[in-house]
Protein backbone atom coordinates (compact mmCIF):
# COMPACT_ATOMS: atom_id res chain seq x y z
CA UNK A 1 0.00 0.00 0.00
CA UNK A 2 1.27 3.38 -0.82
CA UNK A 3 0.35 6.08 1.57
CA UNK A 4 0.71 10.08 1.47
CA UNK A 5 1.13 12.07 3.95
CA UNK A 6 0.35 15.43 3.40
CA UNK A 7 2.29 17.50 5.50
CA UNK A 8 4.91 15.78 6.44
CA UNK A 9 6.95 17.94 8.22
CA UNK A 10 5.00 19.04 11.16
CA UNK A 11 4.19 17.23 14.45
CA UNK A 12 1.81 14.75 13.29
CA UNK A 13 3.46 14.07 9.87
CA UNK A 14 6.52 13.48 10.90
CA UNK A 15 5.17 10.71 13.80
CA UNK A 16 3.19 9.63 10.81
CA UNK A 17 6.38 8.89 9.19
CA UNK A 18 8.21 6.70 11.91
CA UNK A 19 4.91 4.98 12.28
CA UNK A 20 4.86 3.57 8.67
CA UNK A 21 8.71 2.29 8.87
CA UNK A 22 7.07 -0.04 11.36
CA UNK A 23 4.80 -1.80 8.58
CA UNK A 24 6.86 -3.54 5.79
CA UNK A 25 3.70 -3.56 3.68
CA UNK A 26 3.84 0.18 3.07
CA UNK A 27 5.26 2.76 0.61
CA UNK A 28 5.23 5.63 2.14
CA UNK A 29 5.61 9.64 0.88
CA UNK A 30 5.60 12.90 2.62
CA UNK A 31 5.29 16.26 0.73
CA UNK A 32 5.91 19.87 2.80
CA UNK A 33 5.46 23.35 1.39
CA UNK A 34 9.04 23.51 2.13
CA UNK A 35 11.35 22.87 -0.32
CA UNK A 36 13.48 19.39 1.36
CA UNK A 37 14.85 16.64 -0.60
CA UNK A 38 12.93 13.76 1.18
CA UNK A 39 9.70 15.32 0.31
CA UNK A 40 7.40 16.98 -2.73
CA UNK A 41 6.59 19.88 -2.50
CA UNK A 42 2.74 21.01 -2.13
CA UNK A 43 0.99 23.87 -1.35
CA UNK A 44 -2.75 22.18 -0.75
CA UNK A 45 -4.34 25.63 -1.68
CA UNK A 46 -2.75 25.67 -4.97
CA UNK A 47 -4.98 22.90 -7.11
CA UNK A 48 -2.86 21.65 -10.39
CA UNK A 49 0.02 21.35 -7.26
CA UNK A 50 -2.05 18.67 -5.69
CA UNK A 51 -3.15 16.75 -8.91
CA UNK A 52 0.91 16.82 -9.91
CA UNK A 53 1.70 14.92 -7.02
CA UNK A 54 -1.10 12.62 -6.75
CA UNK A 55 -0.04 11.62 -10.45
CA UNK A 56 3.06 11.14 -9.39
CA UNK A 57 3.13 9.04 -6.65
CA UNK A 58 -0.30 7.85 -7.04
CA UNK A 59 -1.18 6.77 -3.70
CA UNK A 60 -3.65 4.26 -2.61
CA UNK A 61 -4.67 6.52 0.86
CA UNK A 62 -3.20 10.29 1.81
CA UNK A 63 -3.32 11.42 5.13
CA UNK A 64 -4.25 15.29 5.31
CA UNK A 65 -2.35 16.49 8.04
CA UNK A 66 -1.72 19.86 6.55
CA UNK A 67 -3.77 23.33 8.25
CA UNK A 68 -3.64 26.08 9.90
CA UNK A 69 -3.99 25.24 13.43
CA UNK A 70 -3.27 28.07 15.27
CA UNK A 71 -7.14 29.20 16.92
CA UNK A 72 -6.11 33.01 17.20
CA UNK A 73 -4.39 33.25 14.43
CA UNK A 74 -7.23 31.46 11.93
CA UNK A 75 -9.75 34.46 13.61
CA UNK A 76 -7.44 37.02 13.03
CA UNK A 77 -7.11 35.95 9.33
CA UNK A 78 -9.41 34.04 7.77
CA UNK A 79 -9.02 34.56 4.68
CA UNK A 80 -5.66 32.72 4.67
CA UNK A 81 -7.85 30.19 7.15
CA UNK A 82 -10.46 29.48 5.06
CA UNK A 83 -7.92 29.34 1.70
CA UNK A 84 -5.42 26.46 3.93
CA UNK A 85 -8.33 24.94 6.04
CA UNK A 86 -11.30 24.33 3.05
CA UNK A 87 -10.02 24.75 -0.09
CA UNK A 88 -7.02 22.89 0.85
CA UNK A 89 -9.41 19.80 1.85
CA UNK A 90 -11.19 21.03 -1.53
CA UNK A 91 -8.17 20.32 -3.34
CA UNK A 92 -7.07 17.00 -1.88
CA UNK A 93 -10.62 15.78 -1.84
CA UNK A 94 -10.72 15.84 -5.83
CA UNK A 95 -7.08 14.55 -6.22
CA UNK A 96 -8.46 11.84 -4.58
CA UNK A 97 -11.46 11.48 -6.51
CA UNK A 98 -10.02 11.04 -10.00
CA UNK A 99 -7.00 8.97 -8.27
CA UNK A 100 -9.49 6.87 -6.12
CA UNK A 101 -7.18 7.31 -3.39
CA UNK A 102 -8.55 7.28 0.19
CA UNK A 103 -8.67 10.50 2.34
CA UNK A 104 -7.85 10.33 5.91
CA UNK A 105 -8.76 13.73 6.99
CA UNK A 106 -7.58 14.78 10.89
CA UNK A 107 -9.93 16.85 12.49
CA UNK A 108 -10.38 17.95 16.12
CA UNK A 109 -12.30 18.46 19.81
CA UNK A 110 -12.71 22.34 18.39
CA UNK A 111 -15.44 21.18 16.22
CA UNK A 112 -18.02 21.32 19.25
CA UNK A 113 -18.95 24.38 21.64
CA UNK A 114 -17.30 22.29 25.08
CA UNK A 115 -20.55 22.80 26.89
CA UNK A 116 -21.05 19.30 27.40
CA UNK A 117 -17.82 17.46 26.65
CA UNK A 118 -16.00 14.60 26.93
CA UNK A 119 -18.16 14.09 23.02
CA UNK A 120 -18.78 10.72 21.18
CA UNK A 121 -18.99 10.68 17.79
CA UNK A 122 -22.69 11.32 17.58
CA UNK A 123 -22.68 13.90 19.67
CA UNK A 124 -23.88 17.27 17.11
CA UNK A 125 -20.72 19.88 16.21
CA UNK A 126 -21.52 23.51 17.14
CA UNK A 127 -17.79 25.48 16.59
CA UNK A 128 -17.04 28.07 19.00
CA UNK A 129 -14.51 29.91 16.41
CA UNK A 130 -13.25 30.09 12.95
CA UNK A 131 -10.87 27.27 13.35
CA UNK A 132 -13.44 25.21 14.33
CA UNK A 133 -16.14 25.65 11.46
CA UNK A 134 -12.95 25.40 9.09
CA UNK A 135 -12.49 21.56 10.26
CA UNK A 136 -16.31 21.18 10.56
CA UNK A 137 -16.16 22.47 7.37
CA UNK A 138 -13.01 19.86 6.16
CA UNK A 139 -15.06 16.94 7.79
CA UNK A 140 -18.34 17.47 5.73
CA UNK A 141 -15.73 17.79 2.79
CA UNK A 142 -13.91 14.75 3.17
CA UNK A 143 -17.36 13.17 4.10
CA UNK A 144 -18.52 13.14 0.59
CA UNK A 145 -15.50 11.20 -0.76
CA UNK A 146 -16.31 7.76 -0.84
CA UNK A 147 -14.55 5.20 1.82
CA UNK A 148 -12.83 8.62 3.30
CA UNK A 149 -11.87 8.72 7.25
CA UNK A 150 -12.17 11.22 9.61
CA UNK A 151 -10.09 10.71 12.23
CA UNK A 152 -10.76 13.49 15.52
CA UNK A 153 -8.12 14.04 17.90
CA UNK A 154 -7.16 17.02 20.60
CA UNK A 155 -4.33 18.19 22.34
CA UNK A 156 -1.70 16.57 20.84
CA UNK A 157 1.74 16.58 22.06
CA UNK A 158 5.36 14.72 21.57
CA UNK A 159 8.79 15.76 22.28
CA UNK A 160 9.82 17.56 19.18
CA UNK A 161 12.08 20.51 20.00
CA UNK A 162 10.98 22.67 16.60
CA UNK A 163 7.18 21.75 17.40
CA UNK A 164 4.39 24.78 19.01
CA UNK A 165 2.48 21.75 20.62
CA UNK A 166 1.58 22.12 24.00
CA UNK A 167 3.96 20.06 26.20
CA UNK A 168 6.56 21.61 24.49
CA UNK A 169 5.64 25.13 25.31
CA UNK A 170 5.47 23.93 28.87
CA UNK A 171 9.05 22.44 28.63
CA UNK A 172 10.36 25.62 27.25
CA UNK A 173 9.16 27.79 29.60
CA UNK A 174 10.16 25.41 32.28
CA UNK A 175 13.73 25.50 31.15
CA UNK A 176 14.27 28.89 31.39
CA UNK A 177 12.75 29.65 34.34
CA UNK A 178 9.81 31.45 32.66
CA UNK A 179 6.36 31.40 34.55
CA UNK A 180 4.04 29.10 32.79
CA UNK A 181 0.38 30.04 33.00
CA UNK A 182 -2.04 27.29 32.32
CA UNK A 183 -5.99 27.22 31.89
CA UNK A 184 -7.56 25.40 35.13
CA UNK A 185 -10.95 25.54 33.21
CA UNK A 186 -10.46 23.90 29.73
CA UNK A 187 -10.86 20.02 29.75
CA UNK A 188 -9.15 17.87 27.20
CA UNK A 189 -7.78 14.70 26.19
CA UNK A 190 -4.03 14.81 26.24
CA UNK A 191 -2.83 12.93 23.42
CA UNK A 192 0.37 11.75 22.48
CA UNK A 193 1.65 11.85 18.84
CA UNK A 194 3.30 8.68 18.21
CA UNK A 195 0.49 6.46 19.58
CA UNK A 196 -2.20 8.31 17.57
CA UNK A 197 -0.36 8.29 14.87
CA UNK A 198 0.12 4.45 14.97
CA UNK A 199 -3.45 4.00 15.68
CA UNK A 200 -3.79 5.64 12.21
CA UNK A 201 -1.91 3.67 9.97
CA UNK A 202 -3.46 0.64 11.74
CA UNK A 203 -7.12 1.98 10.97
CA UNK A 204 -5.91 2.89 7.68
CA UNK A 205 -5.07 -1.11 7.48
CA UNK A 206 -7.68 -2.54 8.49
CA UNK A 207 -10.03 -0.37 6.30
CA UNK A 208 -11.92 1.62 8.97
CA UNK A 209 -13.96 4.49 7.39
CA UNK A 210 -16.07 7.34 8.57
CA UNK A 211 -15.84 9.22 11.77
CA UNK A 212 -13.63 8.02 14.97
CA UNK A 213 -12.04 9.74 18.15
CA UNK A 214 -8.53 8.62 18.51
CA UNK A 215 -7.24 10.51 22.52
CA UNK A 216 -5.84 10.23 25.07
CA UNK A 217 -7.94 7.80 27.74
CA UNK A 218 -7.70 11.00 30.28
CA UNK A 219 -10.07 14.16 30.55
CA UNK A 220 -8.02 16.94 32.70
CA UNK A 221 -7.01 20.44 32.69
CA UNK A 222 -4.14 22.13 30.44
CA UNK A 223 -3.05 23.32 34.07
CA UNK A 224 -3.12 19.80 35.34
CA UNK A 225 -1.37 18.89 32.39
CA UNK A 226 1.94 21.40 32.82
CA UNK A 227 1.65 20.24 36.14
CA UNK A 228 2.69 16.51 35.28
CA UNK A 229 4.64 17.48 32.57
CA UNK A 230 6.99 19.63 35.40
CA UNK A 231 6.65 16.55 37.62
CA UNK A 232 8.29 14.26 35.04
CA UNK A 233 10.57 15.86 33.67
CA UNK A 234 12.23 16.75 37.06
CA UNK A 235 11.71 20.15 38.20
CA UNK A 236 10.57 20.88 41.47
CA UNK A 237 8.69 23.69 43.04
CA UNK A 238 7.56 24.66 39.25
CA UNK A 239 6.06 28.15 38.64
CA UNK A 240 2.55 26.98 37.41
CA UNK A 241 0.17 29.77 37.38
CA UNK A 242 -3.71 28.34 37.44
CA UNK A 243 -5.68 30.80 35.06
CA UNK A 244 -9.02 31.23 33.81
CA UNK A 245 -10.33 31.55 30.66
CA UNK A 246 -12.39 34.66 31.19
CA UNK A 247 -9.51 36.18 32.42
CA UNK A 248 -7.60 35.68 28.93
CA UNK A 249 -7.60 37.77 25.99
CA UNK A 250 -7.50 35.71 23.33
CA UNK A 251 -9.47 36.57 20.08
CA UNK A 252 -10.98 32.92 19.61
CA UNK A 253 -13.96 31.55 22.11
CA UNK A 254 -12.43 28.49 23.13
CA UNK A 255 -14.74 25.44 24.14
CA UNK A 256 -13.91 24.75 27.92
CA UNK A 257 -15.04 20.89 28.45
CA UNK A 258 -14.19 19.96 25.00
CA UNK A 259 -12.39 16.30 24.59
CA UNK A 260 -13.12 13.20 22.96
CA UNK A 261 -14.87 9.98 24.02
CA UNK A 262 -12.88 6.61 22.14
CA UNK A 263 -15.48 4.04 23.41
CA UNK A 264 -16.01 3.85 19.35
CA UNK A 265 -12.53 2.89 18.47
CA UNK A 266 -11.77 0.70 21.93
CA UNK A 267 -14.98 -1.16 21.11
CA UNK A 268 -14.12 -1.53 17.16
CA UNK A 269 -10.23 -2.19 17.78
CA UNK A 270 -9.48 -2.63 20.56
CA UNK A 271 -7.27 0.42 21.17
CA UNK A 272 -7.10 2.46 23.62
CA UNK A 273 -4.63 5.22 23.78
CA UNK A 274 -2.45 6.45 26.98
CA UNK A 275 -3.66 8.79 29.85
CA UNK A 276 -1.47 11.80 30.30
CA UNK A 277 0.33 10.54 33.00
CA UNK A 278 1.96 7.54 30.77
CA UNK A 279 1.86 9.92 27.71
CA UNK A 280 4.40 12.52 29.37
CA UNK A 281 6.46 9.71 30.60
CA UNK A 282 6.79 8.12 27.08
CA UNK A 283 7.70 11.80 26.06
CA UNK A 284 10.63 12.25 28.69
CA UNK A 285 11.81 8.81 27.43
CA UNK A 286 12.07 10.12 23.73
CA UNK A 287 13.49 13.45 24.97
CA UNK A 288 16.20 11.06 26.51
CA UNK A 289 16.83 8.84 23.15
CA UNK A 290 16.92 12.29 21.61
CA UNK A 291 14.44 10.91 18.97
Amino acid sequence: MKILIIGADGQIGSSLLRSCSSFNELRVAGTSINRTENTYFLDITRETNVHEVFSQFKPDAAILCSALTNVDECEKNKDLAHAINIGGTESTAAACRKTGTKLVFLSTDYVFDGKAGPYSETDAPNPLNFYGHTKLAGEKIAGNIENSLIIRSCMVYSYAPSSLNYAMQVLTRLRNNTPVTAYNDQFENPTYAPELSDTIIKMILGQKRGIYHVAGSDWTTRHEFARQVAVVFGFHNPDIRPVSTAADTNKASRPLKAGLKNSKLFSETGISLSGHIAGVEKMKIACDKNI
